[in-house]
């Protein structure tokens, strides 16, 4: 029997000062009565906190969303998917639907989304973490202790998978679903594996490379009517490239965009809030004498090495080499040799102009050397910068963001685009500074959203400065964002962005 859709509740929120019902007669579908809303108690549910204030987005989504079963909710970043899909299973919590949540997260937002439930609900929820034996003794607890929400990392799923059924979870929220998007992967597998009545599947980057890569999330939300990768593929998808296997496009778009439709809530940040537009500032340096001779050297050697009509994996391979372009230009001690970097002398003098004017910043790089590099520099000048990388502890790192946020010093803030584009909430800082970037913009845009999102300034925009290095591959990486960006602002766009990629940084070495 498929799960029931939950009837008329009211719940209270607000729109600037005028307050706005969850579910108000003109929310009302067809087939239930404006009686059915009358009988319902205007609160807010119990198990979320009565101080909470809905913005009327968040109000309009979880109308939307209680009327599914499963569901994708795929807001850009900063419109609150966590407080939404709370809210969501709060009400079924009310109607006596649910007792229980699994929440499935990335390691590192494990802690984020406990202090994220303590905020908004009065759910008692776990973090399951730590060694087997550890973990087996809290499974146990969570399950004497009648605990409302569990929450584990996806690669503990395959660990407890026996458990986990066994402790009869209702509903089943996965954060950052896209991290689901490739079928044959093991986390992908292990969560087609979870049983329960709803699955909650959220994520701001609902398509990241290609079509294909819809299937498996679709496929958790409602494998009756996606149960099979291969026919999905073969009849939404268009194949070409080496041995025409490559997904280059898609077939029949409306009727796939139609099916999503149905299963999906999407919300531009734009449409949402009143936020300031960001402000973007380029700022173009030359690469220092020392610095220019290394890089032209790595450049000459790329040159020699990469074919002109590549295969898959040789473009794959090549992109990986640009990446040495790349560091060298960041600065030459990502690749083990003297810290002389112009990106760097510039990054320093925007953070030392920052600081004394009272204002935090968060600077964002791809490279290790880089940020340690940073971090010394900025040391030598009396100021010091918390640094949030792969090494630090998935737990350390919310700690680090919460002390960076409660100092009264205006401190900035260093994080790997790795580790640092997801999961922490970085409003302190209206300025956000890219000594290098990503080859994939949205995770850029991840990064940016730290910032530019709910409890931002709504009068004070966020200044993004970008720190580029003149003739270098930076100017072309830059060109290369700006058409891929294309790829990520429409449902399926046919574009083969890696090759594209390839032939652009290419040409930048030829030139």
């Amino acid at each position: 029997m498929p799960y029931p859709r939950l009837p008329l509740v009211v719940v209270t929120g607000h729109q600037g000062r005028r307050p706005v019902h969850l579910f108000d007669p003109k929310g009302v579908s067809s087939t239930m009565s404006k009686t059915s809303l009358m009988k319902q108690p205007k609160k807010i549910p119990a198990k979320i906190n009565q101080d909470i204030n809905f913005f009327e987005h968040q109000i309009d989504g979880i109308r939307q969303l209680a009327r599914m079963s499963s569901f994708l909710l795929a807001d850009e970043m900063g419109l609150g998917k966590t407080l939404q899909s709370l809210t969501v299973a709060a009400l079924d919590f009310e109607e006596g639907w649910a007792k229980r949540i699994l929440i499935v997260t990335p390691a590192g937002l494990k802690f984020n989304w406990l202090e994220d439930i303590t905020k908004f609900t009065s759910f008692d929820a776990m973090v399951l973490d730590g060694p087997p034996k550890k973990r087996e003794k809290m499974l146990q607890e969570f399950e004497d202790n009648g605990m409302d929400a569990l929450i584990l990392n996806y690669e503990l799923i395959d660990k407890h998978t026996d458990r986990l059924k066994e402790l009869a979870f209702d509903i089943v929220i996965c954060d950052e679903a896209h991290m689901t998007k490739n079928p044959r992967a093991k986390r992908s597998k292990s969560v087609h594996k979870l049983e329960a009545k709803r699955f909650f599947m959220l994520t701001g980057s609902p398509v990241l490379n290609r079509a294909d890569e819809l299937w498996s999330i679709l496929h958790r939300i409602d494998p009756e009517a996606f149960p099979n990768y291969w026919k999905f593929l073969n009849r939404f998808c268009l194949f070409g490239g080496f041995n025409k296997k490559q997904v280059i496009g898609v077939k029949r778009p409306a009727e796939l965009k139609a099916l999503v439709d149905q299963v999906m809530v999407r919300r531009l940040k734009m449409d949402c809030l009143d936020l300031p537009e960001k402000q973007r500032i380029t700022v173009n340096v030359d690469l220092n004498p020392g610095q220019l001779r290394i890089y032209k050297k790595v450049r000459d050697d790329l040159l020699l090495e990469l074919p002109d009509d590549p295969d898959p994996m040789e473009i794959e391979t090549g992109i990986v080499k640009f990446m040495r372009l790349a560091q060298v230009s960041s600065t030459p001690a990502n690749v083990g040799l003297e810290d002389d970097s112009a990106k760097l002398d510039m990054a320093v003098e925007k953070i030392k102009e920052l600081y004394a004017n009272g204002n935090k910043c968060v600077v964002f790089t791809r490279f290790r050397g880089t940020l340690a590099a940073l971090a010394d520099r900025l040391a030598a000048e009396s100021i010091v910068m918390p640094v949030i990388h792969g090494d630090v502890a998935k737990k350390r790192r919310h700690d680090i963001a919460s002390e960076w946020t409660a100092t009264a010093e205006p401190q900035p803030l260093g994080l790997m685009l790795q580790v640092g584009g997801i999961g922490l909430n970085l409003t302190a800082a209206r300025h956000v500074i890219f000594v290098d970037k990503d080859f994939v913009p949205k995770l850029n845009e991840q990064a940016e959203d730290r910032c530019h999102r709910i409890g931002a300034s709504e009068t004070h925009p966020v200044q993004i400065i970008d720190i580029i290095a003149r003739g270098t591959i930076d100017q072309r990486v830059n060109e290369i964002l700006t058409k891929k960006d294309e790829l990520f602002n429409t449902l399926i766009n046919p574009t083969d962005w890696k090759k594209t990629l390839y032939k652009a940084l290419k040409d930048e070495i030829n030139e």
